[in-house]
């Protein structure tokens, strides 16, 4: 389970700046019959929070995973093989 971490880290660097920009693409379709001026600039730090949130959430997973896991005994684990 530890591998997984490299891997949502890099998926969440990946897509946070993905979804934005195809957010900003679309949104002017969206709200094209809508008379309202907004510049879609966003400080730095914003990504940072659902960068965030995305850690948070995955070490949550893994902890309560880990939990159950840790609590199958060998032998229930033998018993249930096919």
């Amino acid at each position: 389970m530890d591998g997984n971490l490299a891997l949502v880290i890099f998926g969440a660097l990946l897509t946070v700046p993905l979804a934005k920009h195809l957010i900003d693409r679309a949104y002017p379709y969206l709200v094209s019959n809508v008379a309202w001026g907004t510049t879609y600039e966003h400080p730095a730090w914003w990504y940072v929070l659902p960068g965030a949130g995305i850690l948070l959430i995955y070490l949550g997973v893994r902890i309560l995973l880990m939990r159950r896991i840790c609590r199958i005994t060998p032998a229930v684990i033998l018993k249930s093989r096919v």
